[in-house]
């Protein structure tokens, strides 16, 4: 659900998400690169709830 949301988000620069199971899902073009690893399953569906909240405490975890 989380990556079927980031599709329709225009991003500058490219931004590569590796999900909990190792999955690679790349949005953007060139420009600024950044790359994120979630390593359980629940942060996934928690930044989808409160993305403000869980994104700090994912981060933090």
């Amino acid at each position: 659900m989380l990556f079927s949301i980031l599709k329709k988000i225009k991003f500058k620069g490219k931004i590569d998400f590796i999900d909990y199971k190792g999955n690679k899902h790349s949005f953007g073009q060139a420009g600024p690169y950044s790359k994120v690893r979630f390593t359980n399953k629940s942060i996934e569906r928690k930044l989808v709830r409160n993305p403000g909240l869980y994104l700090g405490e994912g981060y933090m975890n």
